[in-house]
């Protein structure tokens, strides 16, 4: 605010409640307040490059376009876990996420940095109606999609430093509690979402690649683990080039390997809850999981 005296702007401390959602009852003051017909939500965690937001507004000046939303990049791990969830994010999400947007499937919307209209929101309810779910950020591209204008993402993509000293188990939870509100949101992409990551589609690859042409289902599947290694490589040095060099090729390439092994660890956890006879409620979730993937390869 020093460095620019001469634009009007706040900085407006405090939350009014509206729902279950901090993030819009942190937001909801600061929103009634804006004066002008462009919203762009970034999270305090979020880092965007100069020009980010003139080129996100030019997207969403184009015909028909209702939101503008980037894809997340995590950079600068600090711990194994972190650098397990900058190669989820880095690989697996970001190509599940620009897919989906490609081609239009539907409504596929993260909440780290979404650009829209005020007056969009305020005919879908305004911003305070969306404080009841937790999935704010789905639930208003959902809405925003649902009147027939489209999602668009930049060229650019927004970063997300992964600092601190966070352990595999709250990886392990976090990805657990979204998966379950996820359930409720769309569970179609709940279920299908086990078929984009590289076991469960080489498993059914390889008995299909077995059945059609007799190729051996092991060397398969090592051929398809190393391609996908290398694709994702690839995918992550192009959407940030320093995320490999900086912590290493053999120390990235264990935490792609670790996200690939997570499963077991949730085989692990609930088999471990099942025998001891304490089920957590966050374990539900994942026997749900280890359900639906004993089903997929039977």
């Amino acid at each position: 605010m020093k460095e620019f005296p001469d634009v009007d702007m706040k900085l407006i401390v405090g939350e009014t409640n509206v729902g279950v959602n901090p993030k819009v009852n942190n937001l909801v003051t600061s929103y009634s307040l804006a004066k002008h017909e462009i919203i762009w939500i970034l999270d305090s965690n979020i880092i965007v490059r100069p020009q980010t937001l003139g080129r996100a507004v030019d997207c969403l000046l184009a015909p028909n376009v209702g939101l503008v939303h980037h894809i997340p990049v995590g950079i600068r791990p600090e711990s194994f876990a972190t650098t397990v969830e900058q190669v989820y994010l880095n690989t697996s999400h970001a190509k599940m996420y620009t897919m989906i947007n490609k081609v239009r499937a539907g409504s596929c919307v993260i909440g780290k940095s979404n650009m829209f209209r005020k007056s969009e929101i305020a005919h879908l309810g305004g911003l305070a109606f969306f404080g009841k779910y937790m999935g704010e950020d789905n639930m208003m591209g959902r809405a925003i999609w649902d009147e027939g204008r489209l999602h668009v993402i930049p060229a650019d993509v927004v970063y997300q430093p992964l600092c601190g000293k966070a352990s595999l188990k709250d990886y392990f939870q976090r990805r657990a509690r979204w998966i379950r509100m996820r359930k409720y949101m769309d569970i179609v992409a709940v279920i299908l979402e086990p078929f984009s990551d590289c076991i469960v589609n080489g498993i059914v690859a390889s008995y299909a690649f077995n059945y059609a042409f007799g190729v051996s289902r092991g060397w398969y599947f090592v051929a398809h683990v190393f391609s996908w290694f290398m694709i994702d490589v690839t995918l992550s040095s192009i959407l940030e080039p320093t995320s490999v060099k900086d912590i290493g090729c053999a120390f990235w390439q264990l935490g792609f390997y670790g996200r690939l092994l997570l499963c077991h660890c949730i085989c692990m956890r609930v088999l471990e809850a099942l025998l001891s006879g304490e089920v957590h409620p966050s374990d539900y979730v994942l026997m749900e999981l280890l359900f639906q993937l004993i089903a997929m390869l039977l």
